[in-house]
């Protein structure tokens, strides 16, 4: 008798585990903000300065999110910024609006930055910061 109550207790948990599993996937990704993406973006800027085109790993954002060309260029020499969007997390409907000097987040995102730099002169650059899909 006992070792049917284990048993059904044992299989009980089971398909708890998995129910709670399920939802948590049905409700979508949530994001899980860590650190600051501005430090992300200007390390990977200092990486394409060498010719290299570099992407940042998933960032994760809040609503209400902003992220303007000044915080990044505070981490950095004084360079010339510009943001430009390639995906649908910053298309019409997406939860990213991205301008030429800013992202700000209507809603929880996720996504990258691509990151390329062309050297102006000896001592400056120009560098496109690409906002793309997290999944790119």
């Amino acid at each position: 008798m006992d070792k049917k109550i284990l048993i059904i207790v044992a299989i009980a948990i089971i398909i708890a585990g998995i129910a709670v599993t399920l939802f948590i996937v049905a409700s979508g990704p949530h994001c899980s903000v860590t650190g600051k993406p501005e430090v992300e973006i200007a390390s990977k800027m200092s990486a394409a300065k060498t010719g290299a085109i570099v992407t940042t790993t998933v960032i994760c954002v809040n609503p209400n999110y902003y992220l303007g060309v000044v915080d990044i260029r505070n981490r950095m020499a004084p360079e010339t910024i510009m943001f430009k969007c390639d995906g649908e997390v910053c298309s019409d409907t997406g939860p990213l609006i991205v301008t030429d000097n800013t992202i700000t987040a209507k809603a929880e995102a996720r996504f990258k930055v691509r990151v390329d730099c062309k050297e102006t002169d000896s001592e400056s650059y120009t560098c496109n910061l690409t906002v793309l899909d997290a999944n790119y």
